[in-house]
């Protein structure tokens, strides 16, 4: 980078003048993209946390439904042992 260009100066209200070096005159944009990129990257954590505690919840109700089949089987089973 050029310093010449680096370098720019700026005039306040009360009639001084200051010297900003370019990192310094992007500080409040680039804090500003860096936030939104920070939040934006916590909600999308959010959505796929979400989806895996939905995901988990739909198999665990599977299992659910299957161990209650597994135990109506076993009761008409030992029901038809007990006729016989």
């Amino acid at each position: 980078m050029n310093i010449f260009t680096d370098i720019i100066y700026k005039q306040g209200k009360d009639g001084r003048i200051f010297q900003l070096h370019w990192k310094y005159r992007y500080a409040p944009a680039l804090l500003i993209a860096s936030a939104a990129m920070s939040a934006y990257g916590q909600v999308q954590q959010g959505q796929a946390a979400n989806a895996e505690g939905k995901s988990k919840q739909n198999m665990a109700n599977y299992n659910a439904q299957l161990s209650e089949r597994e135990a109506n089987m076993t009761e008409q089973k030992t029901a038809l042992q007990q006729k016989q």
